[in-house]
Order: C-alpha cells, then sequence, then structure tokens
C-alpha cells in the first residue's frame, strides 16, 4: 500500500513538474548506485553496480536539496536491492529503484564433470571470475583449498566448488592396521594399532591398541599416523 500511494504521489508530482525544473533521471540512477557503493566495505572484489532504468515519460520536480537514498529493506547482500531516492526539499518525492549488485572475485571452478568420491588435483580445477552474491553455499578461492580432498556428489565441469561439495580424502579406513604416536613428557612412543573406523587428516579415531587391547582415540595426521596423548 505505501509503494502505492508513492506512486500515485510521484504522478502528482509528474505532472506538477511539467511546468518547471525538472529532477534529471540521471542523477536519481546516479543516486541509487552511489548509496549502494558507499555500504559495501569489502573491497576484494570488483564490484559492478547497475540501477534500473527509468522510464523516459517520468517528469520529476528538481529537488533543491542533495538527493537521500537509503535501502527499502536491512537486507544489503544479495544480487537484487531496492533503494528508495528521495527528495526532501521544498518539495518532496521518493522513487524505489531496482539496483542489480555483482561482486565478482577468483573463485575455484571444476574444470570438467567428475564423479562422486574423485580425489581432487590441480588439472581438475581452475580459477575464474564469479558473483560471489549469488554463492549462498559459498566459494573457494584459492585452488590449494581444495586439492587432495575428494567430491561429494557428482559435480558438473564449470560449476563452481562449494564448501559442501568438498570433503578431506579418507586416509584411515576401518579395520586398518595404523601407527600410534603416543607423546608424554617429551618422549614419543610409537605404538601398532587397528582403526575402529574411518577417518580423515584432522579428524579424530578411535584405535584399539594391539600390545595392550586398550582403545584409544587419537588425530589423524596429514600422513596417515594417529597422534594421542599418554
Amino acid at each position: 500500500m505505501r509503494r502505492v500511494i508513492a506512486g500515485l504521489i510521484t504522478l502528482l508530482l509528474s505532472a506538477l513538474a511539467a511546468a518547471g525544473d525538472i529532477q534529471s533521471l540521471r542523477s536519481i540512477r546516479a543516486a541509487a548506485q552511489d548509496f549502494v557503493v558507499s555500504q559495501y566495505n569489502d573491497k576484494s572484489g570488483k564490484l559492478e553496480i547497475t540501477a534500473t532504468r527509468l522510464d523516459p515519460r517520468l517528469r520529476l520536480a528538481q529537488c533543491d536539496q542533495p538527493l537521500n537514498a537509503a535501502f527499502s529493506s536491512s537486507s544489503l547482500r544479495g544480487s537484487n536491492l531496492t533503494v528508495n531516492v528521495q527528495c526532501n526539499g521544498s518539495i518532496s518525492w521518493n522513487l524505489y529503484i531496482p539496483v542489480q549488485v555483482k561482486m565478482m572475485q577468483d573463485v575455484v571452478v571444476l574444470t570438467q564433470s567428475l564423479p562422486r568420491n574423485t580425489l581432487l588435483t590441480a588439472s581438475d580445477v581452475h580459477i575464474e571470475q564469479r558473483d560471489i552474491n549469488k554463492m549462498l553455499s559459498g566459494h573457494f578461492s584459492d585452488v590449494n583449498a581444495v586439492i587432495g580432498k575428494s567430491l561429494t556428489r557428482s559435480v558438473a565441469g564449470g560449476l563452481a566448488l562449494s564448501p559442501r561439495y568438498i570433503k578431506s580424502a579418507t586416509l584411515i579406513k576401518r579395520g586398518q592396521e595404523v601407527t600410534l604416536l603416543a607423546e608424554t613428557s617429551g618422549i614419543t612412543v610409537k605404538m601398532s594399532g587397528k582403526a575402529l573406523g574411518n577417518g580423515a587428516a584432522g579428524e579424530r579415531i578411535k584405535v584399539k591398541n594391539l600390545s595392550s587391547d586398550r582403545v584409544i582415540e587419537g588425530v589423524i595426521t596429514e600422513n596417515g599416523l594417529i597422534t594421542t596423548q599418554m
């Protein structure tokens, strides 16, 4: 209802403006775009902002004060925003302007279609610039963050990888014989054990000590060893 009323006011002001100075439509769009730019603190990417072109038949009275602008809602992030440009001078009017926002950044993209559980190598990924405002599930900006990881599902070539598509590769499998590294008082002791579950680097896993039959918990290291505290 508020927008309907604002629209009627705008039409009325357009008629009144016919006999006087007219506000440049370019200045109205510029006010909307400049406002959105001022609200973005993230300068790590290339910001592309485009305000919707206004109907050339629109005639608003020239504002005798600098134009004001504000978001029509509290949300900043997103590809499509609406900015309310206002004149609060001797004549008042306001106009809602859709603004498209793109934040272009380097992201990791899959080079070709690959099946689930594929272990990613350097040849499987590359960097492209994409609009991260459309990547609600996140993204990677460094190929080293995904190399050596495996896919959680089949992924089409050209898709920007997000954390939900990636998991650490399984280094230890249930029933596998492993080496335990136990540290105590600055001394490291090696022991043989049997993994009681699957695990990736950095994950905690239960292991049976083959010497004592005691079940202990340790952390899998990058090279497949399991460290624990005595």
